[in-house]
């Protein structure tokens, strides 16, 4: 989790002071196994000797605190699994604190939109780190291991609640899981739609912070407007996810520090 203030992240919010979750996902698939979506925050980004002086500013900016009974192999071993046990690790997008643990999962590919992996590796390190990109977080052999979504075939959504996103790529072309762009935040920014649930459920990331933010469909502060990728694009990706949810779907964002249905562990933390 990460302790900041409303202001500092949403327009017209108070300075009220909030702690942001940084969430991950597990869920299993019949044919692939475990799949983690994301790996949060881990020792790599937030107190690792080797760590860049950009990666040490980052982090000394934010200041993450690392929940350990929390971490990658700690929450895995609650399912008897190991981080070798995972074969695919969904990527999201690349900011720090999706992507921290990215090394301990040998066995894994990652499935992610090449594009935003093309940009960031012919993108000068100053133009990475601006948006929050390091790469010394990716691990060496990251292309050989790397599925782009690219390659996946575009669907249209099934349900009446999904008609808001015109198509998707099936992930694992089976329909049991569609990669939805929703620009703006960062290159490459996807979220996941589970459709075949009861009330399809859309994991939008960092469409928005907070889920109060989406509701409203505010804007974005000053500050986060700088670190974004789109910021113009951040206000349609809001209005197209809260229209998705006024519809009837079920919306999870990362950073919300609102309890769900399908938090497995639900930290606290003093103000």
């Amino acid at each position: 989790w990460i302790r900041t203030r409303k202001k500092l992240l949403v327009r017209g919010q108070s300075w009220e002071k909030i702690l942001l979750w940084v969430r991950y996902g597990l869920f299993t698939h019949p044919v692939f196994g475990p799949v983690l979506i994301d790996t949060g925050y881990t020792q790599d980004s937030v107190n690792s000797k080797e760590r860049s002086l950009a990666l040490r500013i980052y982090s000394n900016l934010l200041r993450p605190q690392l929940n350990q009974h929390e971490q990658p192999e700690a929450f895995l071993a609650l399912f008897n699994l190991k981080p070798e046990d995972i074969r695919v690790v969904l990527i999201t997008h690349f900011h720090p604190d999706h992507i921290s643990g990215l090394r301990l999962f040998r066995n894994a590919r990652f499935i992610t939109k090449g594009k935003a992996w093309q940009r960031i590796s012919s993108g000068f390190e100053l133009q990475n780190v601006r948006h929050g990109i390091f790469r010394e977080l990716i691990p060496e052999d990251f292309v050989d291991r790397m599925d782009a979504l690219e390659t996946k075939p575009r669907v249209q959504p099934k349900r009446i609640e999904s008609s808001v996103f015109k198509e998707g790529w099936d992930v694992f072309n089976d329909n049991s899981l569609l990669a939805i762009p929703l620009p703006g935040h960062a290159n490459g920014h996807f979220g996941l739609l589970f459709e075949n649930l009861s009330k399809p459920l859309l994991y939008a990331v960092d469409t928005q912070w907070l889920l109060g933010a989406l509701e409203e469909e505010r804007g974005a502060s000053y500050i986060t407007r700088t670190i974004v990728s789109a910021p113009k694009l951040v206000a349609s990706t809001t209005n197209l996810v809260s229209r998705f949810k006024k519809y009837g779907g079920e919306v999870i964002l990362c950073h919300d520090p609102n309890p769900t249905s399908f938090d497995l562990i639900n930290s606290k933390a003093d103000l």
